[in-house]
Formats: C-alpha cells, structure tokens, sequence
C-alpha cells in the first residue's frame, strides 16, 4: 500500500461504523479489535435480537455476523434488515462448513 492509499483507507475507516455479532466473546473481541486497529468504529452484539436493536440505534455501513447465535440465527437476522428496507450489506462470519450452508 501507498502512503497515499493508507491515508484514503484511513479516512474511509474512520467514518465506517461496523456491527460485530457472535456469541463466542472471544471471536467477537477479536474481530473488533482487528477493525477499530484499522480505524473502523465497531459495536458489537451477542444475539441476534441485540443485533437488530444495534443496527436501528447505531447505524452501521456493514454488519459482520455469525450464523449460529443463541435466539435469532444469521441468516434470520439478515432476513429481518432486507425485509425492513435495509441495504445494510452482511459479511456471515462462521464455523459451519457443510454444502448446504454454503449454498444458503
């Protein structure tokens, strides 16, 4: 990367707000410590029914976001924003590795 290609990263990080959900702590923390690193604004969440509540109150520019939560999973979650009119994209962060989840 260029000094001058860092700083245009740097200055679009710095306004992109970014949504973390999982429910495993740890991946959470680490994930939002990555993007803050990096400039982003993170807030997280841990299920799926926090998360919704998060993307109303916070406004993120991307949702990053498990499949396997507690109550609400992934797919459900990003369901319910394009049905309320959200064109929030989702990046579906995830241990699940069989075909048909893929597919999904």
């Amino acid at each position: 990367m260029t000094p001058g290609s860092q700083q245009a990263s740097a200055d679009v990080a710095e306004r992109t707000r970014v949504l973390v959900v999982d429910d495993e702590s740890n991946i959470t923390d680490l994930v939002a410590t990555v993007l803050r690193y990096e400039g982003f604004e993170v807030q997280t969440a841990a299920t799926g029914r926090d998360a919704l509540k998060a993307v109303t109150a916070f406004r993120p520019a991307l949702v990053v976001l498990d499949i396997m939560l507690p109550d609400l999973d992934g797919f459900e979650v990003q369901r319910q924003l394009a049905d309320n009119g959200g064109k929030i994209p989702v990046v579906f962060l995830t241990a699940k590795d069989g075909t048909e989840d893929k597919i999904r």
